[in-house]
């Protein structure tokens, strides 16, 4: 009797997994227009934050250039869809967001691996830094449920990822299945890629690379007992 070994399972994180890629730009813009976006506010978003990180110094502290990065990425984001109309900034949940007026559409910002933005690699990306409970809970309002017994349902949350690497800044906006135990978002019902992100011949030099903080912070508040 043949006896089959056991076959190997990759040891590499995050492999690609019923993934819908929208890579050619006619489709990249179709797939944004069916959700009331362009890529103007997008790429607008991720190249703010990249800039902003250059102004940092090497003798900042070194969460803040990657936190700057963040918190610019964002403002420039809700600054663009609110000009453009039909959509309002939302923090309530410790997740900061932009969701447009139908409640249908959420997008944070965040971070990602070196896949991010990169249609040429096997592997998703995956957020660079862990997430908490109330990024948790976002996601998980991203599953299928019963809509039809619900009275209001909440936006799917889509995440506008940002990369800032040795051959460029890339980016994507994808709607992430779930989070993993260990806190990571690596798996994505669809992935709107961006790609490489032009910053023009203005842009200062980029500093050296610095850890980046976990943003967007999940805040968790708790109450002193009387």
């Amino acid at each position: 009797m043949l006896i089959k070994e056991p076959r190997k399972l990759s040891s590499k994180p995050h492999k690609r997994r019923m993934t819908h890629l929208y890579i050619e730009p006619y489709e990249v813009n179709a797939r944004l227009k069916s959700l009331g976006l362009t890529q103007s506010p997008l790429i607008d978003a991720v190249k703010q934050g990249e800039l902003q990180r250059r102004l940092g110094s090497v003798l900042d502290p070194k969460p803040s250039p990657g936190y700057a990065a963040w918190s610019r990425a964002v403002r420039a984001l809700r600054e663009d869809l609110l000009e453009i109309g039909g959509w309002h900034p939302e923090d309530s949940d410790g997740v900061p967001k932009v969701v447009n007026d139908r409640e249908t559409i959420a997008i944070a910002v965040t971070s990602g691996d070196q896949n991010t933005g990169d249609a040429t690699s096997n592997e998703d990306p995956a957020t660079k830094n862990p997430k908490g409970e109330a990024t948790a809970d976002a996601v998980k309002n991203n599953l299928p449920t019963l809509l039809d017994e619900l009275d209001t349902v909440a936006p799917i949350t889509w995440f506008l990822l940002y990369n800032s690497r040795a051959d460029g800044l890339f980016a994507e906006l994808s709607c992430p299945r779930e989070m993993a135990a260990n806190g990571y978002v690596s798996t994505w019902t669809e992935r709107i890629v961006l790609g490489k992100i032009d910053l023009g011949e203005d842009a200062v030099a980029a500093i050296p690379a610095q850890p980046e903080s976990s943003a967007p912070i999940d805040v968790t508040v708790i109450r002193r007992s009387s």
